[in-house]
């Protein structure tokens, strides 16, 4: 099966992190390139295939002082760059950009550096939502101003005003700052007024006439997901009732396409098999086509 996104760390932090994550993918599906800073790229060994996604992971001190005569041309590709800024003014972005011909803000995220525990869950969920066929997950979320805006894999923004929301989380400023993001970037949840929001819950504040069509798709595609399920778990001779972690009842919602399979529930569904997460989704893969 072709690999799903190639993932380019410029940063031996990074480079740690994104090992351990992708524990849990098949190196055929998931393609990692390890290195110590941008000057030390090694351009000739790197394999990239212009059809699939490539997500640059970087601190902006990172960037080359200069264009290497080396490095290809990668405009043309579906190419992300998430970058943390660190030890360095947010004001030098546009002469290190500059240099990497980054034109289109749909190809950069800059996303605020706190914990390692923080970076690593931003870019746990930047590689599932690129490794995912579907871009209905939650890479970060911030506040701007009176604005909640959240990002996809593909880096599209979302922008929704707190008066959309206050209904929902209120408008008390502490409250509605302490957010939590799902590990696999399914949802935004606030513990205040135990509310969880979904990609496709901020779509249809922002634009209620795209969301019919992203909710067809998405229906579509978690009923033939469910389906994969069902057969493999029938092929492995289980019942609903054998999954450890999970209901029958929530089992059958899943395999029914009701609501979709989350990175927890495929964990549990692997383990019931008595297989890898990344053997099961394989095995998952398979009965999709």
């Amino acid at each position: 099966m072709p690999r799903v996104c190639d993932v380019l760390t410029t940063c031996e932090e990074y480079s740690d992190l994104c090992k351990r994550i992708l524990r849990d993918f098949s190196p055929s599906r998931v393609k990692h390139w390890g290195f110590r800073n941008w000057e030390a790229i090694e351009w000739s060994r790197i394999t990239l295939d212009q059809s699939t996604p490539l997500l640059i992971i970087s601190n902006l001190k990172d960037f080359p002082a200069r264009r290497s005569a080396q490095q290809p041309q990668l405009g043309q590709r579906r190419r992300r760059h998430l970058v943390f800024t660190r030890e360095m003014p947010s004001e030098a972005l546009p002469t290190r950009m500059a240099r990497l011909n980054i034109r289109d803000d749909r190809r950069l995220h800059i996303a605020a550096l706190k914990d390692r525990k923080t970076i690593e869950a931003i870019i746990r969920r930047a590689i599932c939502g690129l490794a995912s066929p579907e871009d209905d997950r939650i890479v970060d979320a911030w506040w701007e101003g009176d604005a909640f805006v959240v990002l996809s894999p593909s880096f599209q923004r979302l922008s929704i005003p707190l008066a959309r929301l206050s209904r929902l989380i209120g408008a008390d400023s502490d409250s509605i700052s302490k957010y939590e993001i799902d590990s696999d970037g399914s949802f935004v949840y606030w513990p205040h007024a135990d509310i969880h929001l979904g990609w496709l819950q901020f779509l249809r504040m922002v634009d209620p006439a795209a969301v019919l069509a992203a909710r067809i798709k998405h229906e579509k595609f978690n009923r033939r997901y469910g389906s994969a399920i069902r057969s493999v778990r029938k092929t492995q001779g289980l019942r609903q009732s054998d999954i450890s972690g999970l209901t029958p009842r929530q089992v059958g919602r899943i395999e029914k396409g009701e609501c979709r399979a989350t990175l927890n529930s495929l964990t549990k569904l692997a383990k019931a098999h008595d297989l890898k997460l990344n053997d099961y989704l394989f095995q998952l893969a398979e009965k999709l086509g």
